[in-house]
């Protein structure tokens, strides 16, 4: 015979259990905001005054980050700060600021940082960017991504290098970035960067 005054004990601490679980499953998968920053430092072009930039004494390098939302929610009140270095988000041309509104998810926003290319002056450099998961909030996330950890990059467009024809059979790319003068000139950076 069935006991009911058993069932009616379980029943309602199978329904809390029920609905604690559905609380928290529905908190773990809501929408989040996850900024990534993409790109590399290049050097100044010939002819900027490097000693009126701000970014140090000696030779200056700058860098165009993408500050990528590829979260599936919005990021609110993003701010930017640097640490040895010196950030900003590009508005529109020639606006300069360190702190937007929003980047939805998707989109990302560009961030010029200028630091000093002498790695003994910036081994503690960083670009830190914070933001808010959701509008008004005081909780915020935070993203410190090293100088030294963005990369180099030469700001050699197309053209600057000399160009070699590559044979229509070649079709390994070790062999491609072999006979490609742009890949060799990269290559050969690195591997010296390695050996230091």
């Amino acid at each position: 015979m069935v006991d009911w005054l058993e069932i009616l004990k379980v029943a309602p601490t199978a329904a809390v259990v029920s609905a604690a679980v559905t609380v928290v499953i529905r908190w773990l998968d809501r929408p989040r905001a996850v900024l990534r920053m993409e790109g590399r430092l290049t050097a100044y072009p010939a002819g900027v005054d490097v000693e009126s930039s701000g970014a140090g004494d000696g030779p200056t390098v700058s860098g165009r980050l993408a500050l990528v939302n590829v979260g599936d929610g919005d990021a609110f009140d993003v701010k930017v700060f640097g640490s040895k270095c010196d950030p900003a988000i590009l508005t529109e041309p020639g606006n300069w600021v360190y702190s937007i509104p929003v980047i939805k998810a998707g989109e990302s926003a560009i961030v010029t940082v200028a630091g000093n290319a002498d790695q003994t002056k910036t081994q503690a450099a960083a670009v830190i960017v914070t933001w808010s998961p959701r509008p008004r909030r005081w909780i915020r996330s935070r993203l410190r991504v090293r100088f030294t950890d963005l990369g180099f990059a030469e700001l050699l467009p197309p053209g600057a290098i000399p160009v070699a024809e590559i044979p229509s059979y070649v079709r390994r790319t070790r062999k491609l970035e072999a006979l490609s003068p742009r890949a060799k000139r990269y290559l050969q950076r690195e591997q010296a960067e390695g050996e230091q």
